[in-house]
């Protein structure tokens, strides 16, 4: 069993920590990344790439939207959806 003082101290530390998440992601909308055009695109198996710009992100799935044009499709503009960890891997943030 935990004491209600362990278990306030762990809820606020656990607010801090969610609060520093949301800031960071925060920081990283109208950012640009660049990404590879098969990791936004699985139908492509190029290297060529592609300057994305992280127009929004969802924290329950873990996922962020990045936006670009599409150099095999006339620069067409085009949406793709990748993992968090991917942004965080490739982001300077």
């Amino acid at each position: 069993m935990i004491s209600k003082k362990d278990f306030k101290r762990f809820s606020d530390k656990y607010d801090d920590a969610f609060d520093d998440i949301v800031v960071a992601m925060d920081s990283l909308i109208d950012k640009k990344i660049t990404m590879p055009l098969n990791e936004l695109n699985s139908y492509y198996d190029s290297d060529i790439m592609v300057e994305c710009i992280v127009s929004e992100y969802e924290l329950d799935g873990h996922m962020v939207s990045l936006k670009y044009l599409d150099p095999l499709e006339n620069n067409y503009p085009s949406v793709s959806f990748v993992g968090i960890d991917e942004v965080a891997k490739v982001g300077e943030w």
